[in-house]
């Protein structure tokens, strides 16, 4: 009798402590259905934005990274007519690697802000003695890089003084040979500041049509020459021609289409 006496006070008092535990675990049950441990991995990329007839979007990517679909999780966006953006998405799990991302296509969260980068067309300058003025003629303080990718050159420009720049791109069709394009980065400096979301200002122009034509672009790549006027670092007393170089495959020349 005393063992079953001292067996319920042992019960009464595992109850005491059971009560508490009970309700923390109730609880932690509970937040852990309120809040998902989610795991990804997001990257930034530039991206040519293709439409369907019913509205639909279909991202290639640069760099190789493949072509997206944004799937129904993705924020809300209004691509509207939107040629090319910057934008977030999250990276594709794989258990093997293909063996190469660029025509992989998968269906991904794309997360906003989608940024708009303005898109132009280069300027033929072909037997003109004159350059037009809407190119611009300023000389850049700062610096500037550009590639080229589905179809498209992107130059990036970082001011040193914060200024806006109209930018545009110029080529001499009748200059081409061989292998090489050789494009003018022009610069206007507008009276105010950059305030677009980056820490450098982007530009994208289409690539001439006339260098899909068959038979123009021999080799399987295209060397693509840029320069530039900009002032050297000791101010504005005297400034140097800047040219930098990018490769690009045969047949990325062409803008995808959905």
């Amino acid at each position: 009798m005393k063992v079953m006496k001292a067996n319920k006070k042992e019960r009464k008092y595992w109850k005491l402590y059971l009560l508490p535990l009970l309700a923390i675990g109730m609880c932690v049950s509970s937040c852990l259905e309120e809040v998902a441990n989610e795991f990804r991995v997001t990257a930034g990329a530039f991206a040519t934005v293709t439409h369907d007839d019913a509205g639909n979007v279909c991202l290639y990517l640069d760099e190789g990274r493949g072509i997206v679909t944004p799937s129904s999780e993705s924020d809300p966006v209004e691509w509207g007519n939107a040629v090319r953006v910057y934008l977030n998405y999250d990276l594709p799990v794989y258990r093997d690697l293909p063996v190469s991302m660029e025509d992989e296509h998968f269906t991904t969260i794309v997360r906003g802000p989608v940024h708009r980068i303005d898109t132009i067309k280069m300027t033929d300058v072909a037997g003109l003695d004159k350059l037009p003025s809407i190119l611009g003629s300023d000389t850049l303080e700062g610096y500037y890089s550009f590639d080229a990718y589905r179809g498209f050159v992107t130059a990036r420009v970082t001011s040193k003084s914060l200024r806006r720049y109209d930018l545009r791109l110029s080529y001499d069709s009748e200059k081409f040979g061989g292998d090489t394009l050789y494009l003018r980065l022009h610069c206007a400096e507008r009276n105010e500041a950059w305030n677009g979301g980056f820490v450098y200002q982007p530009v994208s122009a289409e690539i001439p049509e006339f260098l899909r034509q068959p038979g123009v672009v021999s080799a399987d790549s295209l060397l693509i020459v840029m320069t530039t006027p900009i002032w050297f670092n000791g101010g504005h007393d005297s400034a140097y021609i800047d040219t930098t170089s990018f490769w690009i495959q045969n047949h990325r020349l062409t803008p995808p289409i959905y």
